[in-house]
Formats: structure tokens, sequence, C-alpha cells
């Protein structure tokens, strides 16, 4: 008998999700705003991310827009309220721009290239979606 190739598959190769952290001093309508003219996108207001927390409901600011040529939403997300922290492990981070599904890798360069060239953008990175369980868990629709 011949030998037996092996596949086996990675987590983390091909998400369903992808989510870009972002630093700014702006408030969401101006960020989304400028967003809207920097990466040719939409994103307009749309209520608010609804989450439970130690018996408390919290809800966070949220934009979204659904690009049909590409079949991708985006999310924008505040990270912060007054009385919250969405990822308190990056509580230093104002924004979650949530791509589903994740994008191709030319076109998540392109957006990265685009948010760190910003003047609004203070820094903009993809944080480790496995290291931060309310980040890889979050379902946006």
């Amino acid at each position: 008998m011949g030998k037996t190739k092996k596949y086996g598959l990675s987590p983390g190769v091909s998400p369903e999700h992808t989510v870009v952290a972002i630093a700014s001093h702006e408030r969401i309508y101006l960020l989304a705003w400028k967003l809207n003219q920097h990466l040719h996108m939409d994103l307009s207001a749309s209520g608010e991310y609804r989450m439970k927390r130690k018996g408390k409901e919290l809800a966070f600011p949220l934009f979204r827009w659904y690009d049909e040529t590409r079949m991708l939403s985006y999310h924008l997300l505040a990270n912060r309220t007054p009385e919250a922290v969405l990822v308190p492990a990056l509580r230093n981070i104002d924004f979650f721009l949530h791509i589903t599904p994740a994008p191709p890798h030319d076109q998540m360069e392109t957006i990265l290239h685009t948010l760190r060239n910003m003047q609004e953008v203070i820094t903009s990175f993809l944080p480790p979606l496995d290291e931060h369980p309310p980040l890889r868990n979050m379902i946006l629709e």
C-alpha cells in the first residue's frame, strides 16, 4: 500500500470575519463620515450593539454598510461608552471596524494603509481574534 496523505484545517486560515482596531479622538459619526470619504464606503448610523455583562445591559454605538459589489458587511462599532468598555484588554482602542466575511489579503492591506494615512486615525491594526473573545464571538447583522 502507498502512503496516505493527510490534510488538516488550521483554525484562522479563513475566518468568517476580521476586525480592525482603530484609535481616534474623533466621535463615531465624524469617523464614519471620514471613512466614507477615504474608503469609498457609505456607513450610516444603525442603532446600537447590545450585550449583557454582569447582569447589566450595555449598548455601543454602531454604524453599518453593505458593499453589494464585494458582498461584504462593514460595521463601525465604538469600543467605549461612559458606562463600559466593550473589549477591556483593548481599552486604548476607540473603535472596531468589523468586516464580514473576511476580505482578501490585498483588500485588507489597502484598508489598513488608507486608515494609517488618515489624519483622524492615530493607529490601526488587526488584533488577534483568538486573544479577544468579545471580538471573536461578535455577531453583527
